[in-house]
Parts: structure tokens; sequence; C-alpha cells
């Protein structure tokens, strides 16, 4: 690692940096900042437009031939505006001022440095001031333009005031209309419950009657059994009515689950089918 060539140059930059611009002076952190850049620069040139190591510059660096060079390498070569490059040269002539505080810069040479004047700047700074006329014509189309924005804006204003309106219709038909829909006819749920109650009358009557006919059944089964069980004991193979009476008002019966029920009874049959009114046939 090389010897640094003037220590006291880089504690007074330091110094400078930490001390004397942000407690002693007052100044924000980016103007330090802006600062510490300026330097930063100024080291940057020395390195590259003298072959000048860092551990090589010294305070004799700051001088006055260094400074005018710095300014013009960065107008050249960096491509800096005038503005900024007279900033750069506030920032050296205020730390040369330091350095010459600190007893490290002689006053001579600071008062070189500080001679050095502002580059001009090229850009133009004359104010010009509107004539009456233009401040006229321009205050006649302001108003112009003023008076059409008014006028869109209305018509906007009654657009959105005729939608709303619109919605506001809108919305009162749709309530209206969902108050009143209906989705079934009127009186469908009482027809409903009352067809429900029939179909439970209905199931019970249907349940009463599948009771009966279950019971009739047994009861002619049983009866057919007692039949055949009293025709067994008296050995008797078939019987038939002998009474004359009896047959003559068989055939006077009309229907024929009648005679079917009275064949039974009476021990005889009649055709189903085909059969006619009073037609008995016996066994």
């Amino acid at each position: 690692m090389r010897k640094i060539k003037d220590p006291t140059l880089f504690q007074s930059i330091r110094k400078f940096l930490t001390e004397d611009m942000p407690i002693v002076r007052k100044k924000s952190a980016n103007t330090v900042d802006a600062y510490r850049y300026t330097l930063n620069l100024f080291l940057a040139f020395l390195r590259e437009k003298h072959n000048k190591l860092l551990c090589s510059v010294t305070a004799k660096d700051f001088c006055q031939r260094n400074v005018l060079d710095f300014m013009d390498w960065l107008l050249e070569v960096r491509g800096n505006k005038a503005s900024t490059v007279n900033l750069r040269l506030k920032h050296i002539k205020r730390f040369c001022r330091f350095l010459m505080d600190e007893n490290i810069l002689m006053i001579s040479e600071l008062s070189a440095i500080q001679k050095i004047a502002d580059i001009p700047s090229t850009t133009n700074d004359t104010i010009k001031f509107l004539t009456v006329q233009e401040t006229k014509e321009i205050l006649s189309s302001f108003t112009k333009q003023i008076e059409s924005d008014n006028k869109q804006m209305k018509n906007l204003k009654n657009i959105k005031s005729a939608f709303f309106n619109q919605l506001g219709k809108g919305y009162t038909s749709i309530s209206s209309i969902l108050h009143n829909f209906k989705a079934l006819p009127e009186g469908f749920e009482q027809d409903c419950n009352e067809v429900s109650s029939n179909l439970k009358i209905i199931g019970s009557i249907s349940n009463s009657l599948n009771s009966i006919d279950s019971e009739i059944s047994d009861a002619i089964g049983e009866l057919q059994s007692l039949k055949e069980s009293i025709f067994s004991e008296n050995q008797i193979a078939s019987w038939e009515i002998r009474d004359n009476r009896l047959k003559d008002l068989i055939k006077q019966f009309t229907i024929t689950a009648h005679k079917e029920a009275a064949g039974r009874i009476g021990g005889f049959g009649i055709e189903k089918e085909g059969a006619k009114s009073g037609e008995i046939t016996f066994f």
C-alpha cells in the first residue's frame, strides 16, 4: 500500500465534510453530498489529466491553473452546462477558503482562485412582455374556451340528470313488479292444501277398503273350508237347488256379479264371457 504524500490534506477534507459543513455551518445532508461529489470530481480530474494518483495529491494541486483546467474539463469532457460548472467552482472556492483557514493553503493562492469568474450563461434571460393587444387576444381566447367548457359541462350535467331520472323510474318499475310478482296463481296454495287433505282422506279410505277386502277374502276362505268340511262329513260331492221357485228367483238377477254370488251360494256357475243377463249354468 502506497504512503499518502499529504495526509494533512485528506484529514482536512474529512473535517470539512463531517464537521465544518454539517455542524459548524449547519448545511443539509444534500448540500454536503454535493460538496463531496465536487471534490471527488476534482480528484478524478487530477488523475485523468495529470496522472495524479490519490495518494500523491497535495494541497498545492488546489491552484488557479488546475481549477481553470477543471472547469474546461467539466465543459468539454463531461459535457456539463455552464450553471453546473459554476456550482462546482463555488464548491472548490469554499473548500479552498477552508484550507486557508486551516493554514494549509496560502492566502495568495486562495486569492488567485477567488478571482476566477463564473462562466457566462448562454441562455437568454431577457423577459419579454406581451403587448396590450396580445394580452387581450389571449384573454379573449381563454374566455371563449371557458364558455365552451361551461356549455359542455352543462350538457353533461343534463345528460347525467336525465340518466339518473330514467334510472330512478326503472328502479321504481322493477320494485313494483317484484312487489306484485306471484309465481303461483291466486288460491293455488289453498287448492294444494285441499288436494293434499283429500289425498289423505282417500288414502285412509283405500286402507279401510283394503282391510275390508282382506277380511272378506278371509271370510270366503273360511266359508269355503267350512263348505268342504261339511261336504266331506256328509259324503257329498256336489249339490244343486231343486226348489224351482228359488231357481226362478235366481234367474231374475240382472247383475252378473249378483249371479256369480248366487251361483257360489247355490253351487252352480254362470258363463262370464258372452253371458247375458239371466243366463245361469248349473254344475
